[in-house]
């Protein structure tokens, strides 16, 4: 999908410091946008199932090594897209 002209992009570095403010303003933008898409970022993966494992794709099994993972990193980044029913 191509970006029109009237619809604007906001890309914000936020760190701990603004946070709080940051999410002062996205609670009030949700009012407006109430759909929500959400992206994270982490450092590698320290949990790594076996070739085996990763041969027989099983989606249940691969869920269990990504929730591990998840559970024993630190997020680095956090993505949101906040758009309306007209996707503006």
């Amino acid at each position: 999908m191509s970006i029109s002209g009237n619809k604007s992009i906001i890309v914000r570095q936020v760190f701990a410091e603004d946070l709080d403010s940051e999410l002062l303003m996205i609670n009030e933008a949700i009012l407006r946008h109430p759909f929500v898409s959400i992206d994270t970022e982490f450092l590698g993966t320290i949990i790594k199932p076996s070739k085996q494992v990763i041969r027989e794709g099983n989606p249940i099994i691969n869920y269990h090594y990504m929730k591990l993972n998840v559970d024993v990193l630190q997020i680095i980044q956090l993505g949101l897209i906040l758009s309306d029913a007209r996707a503006t």
